[in-house]
């Protein structure tokens, strides 16, 4: 009778499986400290808040209407307002008006007068507003001193 050699493949197989699951588990593990930690991104604190606002031309100026989200501290808050260099000249309220130009004011002196803008506070924040001109809101990260447009108004 004949002996049959067996094949020695069994533990090269056992070996390759092994590395595949620590290479899995290396990935899956990176994936996630990326995402935990937010590597090469923002920090969560760096973000600016998720806010909505609400524009109305009034006879008073442009109305801005908290219209959801989160709240906004009233110190960390400008109002930009560039206006298009055509009549009516368009300026952040109390600011003398210049054609073409740009002004802006804290939301400090604005009626926004709560320590925290929150969803349903509302001020008058220009004046003159016109076709083309843009407003916009921009809240001022505490930290870095750099300012993201959270909310956009172009006259029409």
């Amino acid at each position: 009778m004949r002996k049959r050699r067996q094949r020695q493949d069994k533990a090269q197989s056992e070996i390759i499986g092994a590395i595949l699951l620590v290479v899995i588990t290396l990935i899956l593990a990176s994936v996630l400290a990326v995402y935990v930690f937010d590597v090469g991104g923002q920090q969560l604190g760096d973000r600016p808040p998720q806010v909505n606002f609400a524009f109305q031309n009034t006879t008073d100026g442009l109305q801005a209407t908290h219209d959801g989200g989160q709240p906004l501290a009233v110190e960390r808050v400008e109002i930009v307002v560039t206006d298009d260099g055509e009549a009516p000249t368009a300026v952040a309220l109390g600011e003398t008006p210049v054609a073409g130009g740009t002004t802006r004011i804290s939301a400090t002196e604005t009626d926004f007068d709560n320590d925290d803008i929150r969803v349903g506070d509302s001020a008058i924040v220009a004046e003159g507003v016109g076709s083309g001109d843009e407003v916009r809101i921009v809240h001022i990260n505490p930290d870095t001193g750099e300012g993201t447009v959270v909310a956009r108004y172009i006259g029409r």
